[in-house]
């Protein structure tokens, strides 16, 4: 950010012992490097990166390897099958919902009891609400992580990931995170033996299709739901903590949506509150602006990644070297006033609401980069955004949330980049202790039909 703002390079070179780093600051670049996956390879970094995290066999190593240039390259090839399992309106995607938003719901019901009022730590909370409520959606009913220590083990293992992925010597200065990694590999292999996989998501029953097709051993198909579980959780997690923030320690933010979001609730004849998921995705722009705006204002930990497979030059002027790296820094677009205009540097809750506040506007993958862009663009973008959208739904209408001491400006982010190599977020600092309340005595429901 600071190279930008002083000299505003569109391209830049690092040069680092025995190889390059370009880095990337106009966002005009990103589509061309992005349509460029013969020669700037995602599938490169990725095969690189998968099997140190992992530490998957040989076998499986040279299959992710192969032919990274190829539009058919292993992660290509995994990402076409999983899409449109994902894709909106799927049967598949449709159910991970239901089942992720009646986790959420049973575990407030449990939680909002009138006149008994709970402490907890905000992203602890947060983090474990949407971890179980995530996995639940992907796993169902036999879901690893209903057992504790499975919960345990994967903050152990996220917390090793940046020593993994660099291979220094992880045995030694990532003991733990190898252990758990080994213990959550044999508790997956586990679920596939057992046949637990047939009670889970269509998204399970496409990787470990895509993965036996590819002559992957069962044993590295079960590593490689630590895989999923990051690409699942390394940004709802802290998307989810920052969006619970936000709303919560700004009054004019709450207000805004719990009046908006009363028109997504029906009260019956019994006094019953229904919320009516498909309202709230449907007829809540403001939410929907709220989201969009904690994704660019936080998704600033990491960007796009790319490996060179060859000389070339970009846009006919800036020449990339065989075996250099591209980097094209999130915080860059993301804090950009061309795009965003002179406020960029503040969180404005609408944002993205369409003139009139009638809608949302929708923002390209080139200057809203945290679920990617182009042919790597995350597949479960859809059902990170459904998520945080109705969860944040169902704590606006139902829960009051406030420091416990301190006040909420007491958060800072200065330091940490996120619970792994993987994750798109600046992390807060430290936790914060909240009380959370429910906001009366009534009863709530939750209608999870999530079609108008």
């Amino acid at each position: 950010m600071e190279e930008r703002n002083e000299h505003g390079h569109p391209i830049y070179t690092l040069r680092l012992p025995g190889w390059r780093l370009y880095v990337v600051n106009a966002n005009s670049l990103i589509p061309i490097i992005e349509r460029r996956t013969r020669t700037i390879s995602f599938a490169a970094v990725e095969s690189k990166a998968a099997a140190a995290v992992l530490g998957t066999s040989k076998t499986t190593n040279e299959i992710m390897a192969r032919d990274p240039g190829r539009t058919q390259n292993h992660f290509a090839s995994f990402r076409k099958t999983v899409r449109p399992v994902l894709a909106p309106g799927s049967a598949t995607l449709d159910a991970m919902f239901k089942r992720s938003f009646h986790t959420m719901s049973l575990s407030l019901d449990e939680q909002l009891t009138p006149g008994s009022p709970r402490s907890v730590q905000l992203l602890a909370w947060t983090g474990h609400e949407i971890t179980m409520a995530g996995t639940y959606g992907e796993y169902g009913g036999a879901n690893p992580f209903q057992d504790p220590f499975v919960e345990q083990a994967w903050l152990k293992f996220v917390a090793g990931l940046p020593v993994l992925v660099c291979g220094f010597f992880p045995s030694i200065f990532a003991r733990q995170s190898v252990q758990a990694r080994e213990f959550l590999a044999q508790r997956f292999l586990c679920y596939f033996k057992e046949n637990h996989h047939l009670g889970g998501s269509g998204a399970v029953l496409a990787r470990l299709r895509h993965n036996t097709e590819s002559g992957m051993p069962l044993t590295d198909t079960a590593r490689g739901e630590l895989g999923a579980c990051l690409a699942l959780l390394n940004n709802t997690i802290p998307g989810f903590f920052w969006l619970v923030y936000h709303i919560f320690s700004d009054h004019g933010v709450l207000q805004d949506l719990r009046e908006e979001l009363a028109g997504a609730v029906r009260v019956g004849a019994d006094g019953v509150r229904t919320i009516h998921v498909a309202r709230v995705r449907s007829c809540c722009p403001i939410l929907q602006s709220t989201v969009q705006e904690v994704l660019r204002f936080r998704g600033i930990g990491t960007g796009m990644v790319r490996s060179v497979l060859q000389d070339q030059f970009l846009d006919s002027q800036y020449l990339l070297k065989k075996g250099s790296l591209v980097f094209a820094p999130n915080a860059v677009q993301h804090f950009a006033p061309a795009l965003w205009g002179l406020d960029c540097n503040r969180f404005n809750h609408r944002r993205f609401l369409r003139p009139g506040g009638q809608g949302v506007r929708s923002a390209s993958s080139s200057v809203l980069r945290i679920f990617g862009g182009g042919s790597t663009q995350c597949p479960g973008r859809h059902f990170a955004r459904g998520q945080l959208l109705v969860f944040a739904a169902m704590l606006v209408l139902r829960a009051n949330i406030r420091p416990v001491r301190g006040g909420w400006s007491c958060i800072k982010a200065e330091k940490s980049f996120g619970l792994g190599i993987a994750t798109g977020f600046l992390m807060p600092d430290a936790d914060l202790e909240v009380e959370i309340s429910p906001t009366g005595e009534q009863t709530w429901r939750v209608d999870f039909c999530t079609n108008v």
